[in-house]
C-alpha cells in the first residue's frame, strides 16, 4: 500500500469528487483514479459509489476513511517530530476564510508566516459551509469568518479579531430613514 493512495482517497472524500481532488492536489484525474483503483484492489472492496454525483462513500469507505486520516496524521506527526530535532517546523496548515476577509488580510499574513516558517505549506480553503466539522476533524486548523462557531459545536472556540460597523440602507421614505441615531438590531425585527 502506498501513502499516495491514501492521500488521493482522502482528497476525493474532502473535495467531493475525483476532478476536484485532482485540481486541489495538482495531480491528473487519471492518477487519482488509478490510486483509488489500486487502493480498492488492495482492500478488496469498493470505497466509492460512482453512480451518484457527487460520488459517495460506500459502507467500507466510511469505515476506512477514519483509518486513512489517522495514518496520514501519524505520518505528519512523525515528520514534524523529526524536523523538531533539527529545530525546523515542517508541515501543512489549512486556513478557511470568507471571500471578503481573504484578500484584505491573508496575503500579508501568509507572506510573513512563510518568511518565518518556509517548510510549512499554507492552503487556503474558501468553503465555509461545513467549516465547524472540518476544524473538529483536523482538516482545517484555522477559520476566519464573520460569525462565531455555532452553539452545537461546544468544542470550538471563537475569538473576536475585529468589529466592523454595519449600515442599514433603506428607501428615503422608509421610517428608519429619518433616524440620526444608530438603529438597535431589535428595531430591525419590526420591519
Amino acid at each position: 500500500m502506498q501513502v499516495d493512495w491514501l492521500r488521493s482517497f482522502v482528497a476525493v472524500v474532502d473535495y467531493g469528487g475525483f476532478a476536484t481532488a485532482a485540481s486541489h492536489t495538482f495531480r491528473a484525474q487519471s492518477r487519482i483514479s488509478a490510486h483509488i483503483g489500486s487502493l480498492e484492489r488492495e482492500l478488496g472492496v469498493r470505497l466509492f459509489d460512482r453512480r451518484s454525483r457527487p460520488v459517495t462513500l460506500t459502507r467500507p469507505g466510511r469505515t476506512y476513511i477514519i483509518h486513512a486520516r489517522s495514518v496520514l496524521a501519524q505520518l505528519d506527526m512523525g515528520r514534524n517530530a523529526v524536523a523538531a530535532i533539527h529545530d525546523r517546523n515542517h508541515g501543512h496548515v489549512s486556513v478557511a476564510s470568507d471571500p471578503s476577509t481573504a484578500p484584505r488580510f491573508l496575503p500579508r499574513l501568509i507572506h510573513e508566516f512563510g518568511q518565518r516558517h518556509p517548510d510549512i505549506r499554507v492552503e487556503l480553503v474558501d468553503d465555509l459551509a461545513r467549516v465547524d466539522d472540518a476544524v473538529l476533524a483536523g482538516r482545517i486548523q484555522l477559520a476566519l469568518r464573520p460569525m462565531l462557531p455555532s452553539s452545537r459545536n461546544t468544542r470550538l472556540r471563537g475569538v473576536t479579531l475585529w468589529r466592523e460597523p454595519m449600515r442599514v440602507v433603506v428607501h428615503p421614505n422608509h421610517p428608519l430613514a429619518a433616524q440620526d441615531e444608530p438603529v438597535p438590531l431589535e428595531d430591525l425585527e419590526r420591519f
